[in-house]
């Protein structure tokens, strides 16, 4: 799965939240608060300068802190499925389990509907559905094949994936 514009998406409030469910507080809180508040935005165009804007979401580019914030955003994920694992690395997230039948194939559809139903709903992360795939891999001759969804559309199905430059 991969999500649309995730470094962007990360709403400023609710990235709080999280360090303060994870047991950050005190002046390191405070300090992410400050970090994070009170950041403008304008553009400038064929001379012409927009007005300042609020800055409410998304982590601060080239800043060291930006992928810890992201891990920190999403590291919940992981337990949003019961019957499926799911592995994360930075914004490339995988759900997985083994499929050797209807009901394997239901529980992991399942699982997908929690993340995006459930996850993605509450922390405000959309799913690029363009870049989300769905891969078996199997020796069996005859390998149950089923299809899934993803936020009411069509997981498109692949046999080769790149994952962390790697094809797989």
């Amino acid at each position: 799965m991969d999500f649309s514009k995730a470094f962007y998406r990360i709403d400023h409030h609710l990235l709080l939240k999280k360090l303060h469910l994870f047991g950050i507080n005190g002046s390191l809180f405070r300090w992410f608060l400050d970090y994070l508040s009170n950041r403008f935005q304008q553009v400038t165009v064929l001379g012409k300068t927009s007005n300042l804007l609020p800055v409410i979401s998304g982590v601060p580019q080239g800043s060291i802190l930006r992928p810890l914030m992201f891990l920190i955003y999403v590291n919940d994920l992981a337990t949003v499925s019961v019957n499926s694992s799911i592995a994360l690395f930075a914004d490339d997230t995988k759900c997985y389990r083994p499929v050797m039948n209807i009901d394997d194939g239901r529980l992991l559809q399942e699982d997908l509907d929690r993340i995006t139903i459930m996850w993605c709903q509450d922390w405000r992360m959309d799913l690029n559905q363009s870049k989300c795939t769905v891969m078996s891999i199997t020796r069996n001759v005859s390998p149950v094949i089923l299809s899934y969804m993803l936020q009411n559309a069509p997981v498109q199905r692949t046999d080769a994936q790149k994952d962390l430059g790697i094809l797989v």
